[in-house]
């Protein structure tokens, strides 16, 4: 009997591709929203910083130096907005790459699927042809067992 042979291979091989292309985008897309909370969590730790030090008594500070740190204050609010926001999006970015990985993922299952079925229908007929081929075999010697 002729070997199994999956006419669908190359497409499985191309799907395998595929989830494999869109889970190194998916680990970079992970990676860049671990990066960007890092940087928001630091922007936010500067703010932070910047409104204590503005909380200090300011009785003795010019109004040069207070006028610089309600610029930096506000400087440091636009950053760390700006952070936050971008941490939104790196974060929406990461969940489409999971999504897609998760399409790519199920496509290459149903081609695998559809393999399986087709290589267990194919043993099945190779095991009844073999099961066929064995009985004639057996008939036949039995046949010239006994000349009846």
């Amino acid at each position: 009997m002729k070997p199994f042979r999956f006419r669908l291979a190359r497409i499985l091989e191309l799907r395998e591709a595929a989830e494999r292309d869109q889970a190194a985008a998916l680990g970079r897309a992970t990676a860049a929203e671990a990066e960007q909370e890092q940087r928001t969590r630091a922007s936010h730790a500067r703010l932070e910083a910047m409104q204590e030090q503005a909380a200090l008594p300011s009785q003795s500070l010019a109004v040069g130096i207070l006028r610089a740190y309600s610029m930096a204050l506000e400087a440091a609010r636009v950053q760390a907005d700006g952070d936050a926001r971008d941490s939104d999006t790196a974060r929406q970015q990461s969940r489409a790459e999971a999504e897609r990985f998760t399409d790519a993922r199920q496509d290459r299952q149903v081609i695998e699927r559809l393999r399986d079925k087709r290589r267990a229908a194919w043993t099945a007929d190779a095991e009844r042809t073999e099961q066929g081929a064995m009985d004639e075999l057996a008939q036949r010697k039995h046949a010239a067992k006994d000349p009846t």
